[in-house]
């Protein structure tokens, strides 16, 4: 009995060792993509709104010179 109490403690002991490399890999990973992601994000959201901006004026020019768009 106190042998398989000992054999158990060992291997829950092994489990948490595993689970804490696991852990410890993927927050290591995540740190590092984080910077790489947070860039990406403004770079995209910069261009969202510069292809907002541009439509956006599109439309006023359209709207503005209406007559002009409508010879061509």
């Amino acid at each position: 009995m106190h042998l398989l109490t000992i054999a158990l403690v060992v291997l829950l002991g092994l489990a948490v060792i595993c689970l804490a490399i696991i852990a410890f890999v993927a927050l290591t990973i995540y740190w590092t993509l984080e910077p790489i992601l947070n860039v990406l994000g403004k770079i995209s959201t910069g261009l969202e709104i510069g292809r907002f901006l541009y439509h956006r004026l599109e439309w006023l020019r359209r709207r503005r010179y209406k007559d002009w768009y409508q010879d061509r």
